[in-house]
């Protein structure tokens, strides 16, 4: 009697056992999603102090070709987070399609290149997936390692080297990944090792603490946002700017320097109503265009706000405003070109 309840037990906690080591194994491939708004806490800290923009982007696929995606805002917006991976010469099709939870990307130091709008910063993207890429991180790695310019140790991992098409701040651009569901994407190699360091470091500081008032101007639940903090030694109408895209509404506030709010007010609503290229008359219909479709206004607070849709413009305006956003995040306190 004893030795049959005793092999009952036995073979009942066995079985107990192999259930819940089946069970891990499926939480481990099927685990809940992740919050994208705990990700960002646990992710700020990594970004250098001095990092003036910070973009963010949420629940997103990997495009195939993003240059293809120009003027598709639901692709485009959010590769301002992640960074572009076309144009060098490695594969990324390990990652098309893949599901990102959480893109950060980080930058200080920004400069215009080029003769069209483009500009180049120190830099870094952090781009976490859902879900681990397993083979297919492996993979995407082995492909950098056979294609690479050079490949580097930048504070104790193997980093990736490619030469950019235009003019940066840096010679490569450096890709790695950094950890199962995470790659990185660099524009600096100073940037770059900075951030790694205070990965293994974790230093108290934030380059965008709490206290930030530009925090209270979004909503971090919006699928792509923007946070710009102006240098001390560059504000002058400004302080910082940031922007929010929800669906097909945008969002842009400026936080005004002192007692700059209307002058603040009257730049940003002749730049964002296109009345800056009004005098020329062959952009006076586009100028017409888009004062129809953005709302400038100085709220209580004393911030300025301006807001659009992004669905059922004209292309030209839609791109006119994308080009807004594009850059704001290199606004240098004037609100616009001076």
């Amino acid at each position: 009697m004893f030795n049959q309840m005793k092999g009952r037990f036995t073979r009942a906690a066995l079985i107990a056992v192999i259930a819940l080591f089946s069970g891990g194994i499926i939480s481990a491939e099927e685990r809940t999603t992740r919050n994208a708004s705990t990700e960002v806490r646990r992710l700020l800290p990594w970004f250098p102090e001095d990092t003036e923009t910070l973009v963010a982007a949420r629940s997103f696929e990997v495009p195939r070709v993003s240059v293809d995606a120009f003027g598709k805002w639901a692709i485009l917006m959010p590769s301002l987070a992640s960074g572009d991976f076309d144009g060098f010469d490695f594969d990324h099709e390990p990652l098309i399609g893949r599901k990102v939870l959480l893109a950060l990307n980080g930058m200080r130091c920004p400069r215009f290149v080029g003769s069209m709008g483009g500009f180049s910063a120190e830099g870094c993207s952090v781009v976490v997936f859902e879900r681990d890429l397993g083979d297919a991180g492996a993979e995407w790695t082995r492909n950098l390692r056979r294609t690479a310019k050079e490949i580097r140790k930048i504070a104790g991992r193997e980093v990736f080297c490619f030469t950019p098409g235009e003019s940066r701040t840096d010679r490569f651009v450096y890709f790695l990944q950094l950890a199962p569901d995470t790659i990185l994407r660099a524009t600096h190699k100073g940037y770059l090792r900075e951030l790694l360091n205070r990965i293994d470091t974790a230093p108290r500081g934030r380059a965008f603490p709490d206290s930030l008032p530009q925090w209270a101007t979004i909503d971090r639940s919006t699928r792509v946002w923007m946070i710009r903090k102006i240098p001390a030694s560059r504000q002058k109408l400004i302080e910082g700017v940031t922007w929010s895209l929800a669906n097909d509404q945008a969002r842009v506030v400026y936080l005004p320097r002192g007692s700059s709010a209307e002058r603040v007010l009257d730049r940003a609503s002749r730049l964002w109503e296109g009345r800056m290229m009004a005098d020329n008359p062959s952009m006076a219909p586009l100028s017409e265009s888009l004062r129809k479709a953005v709302h400038c206004e100085l709220g209580k607070q004393g911030r300025v706000t301006v807001s659009f849709k992004t669905e059922g413009q004209e292309e030209t305006v839609r791109f006119i405003l994308y080009l807004g956003l594009f850059h704001s995040q290199i606004e240098d306190g004037d609100v616009g070109p001076t």
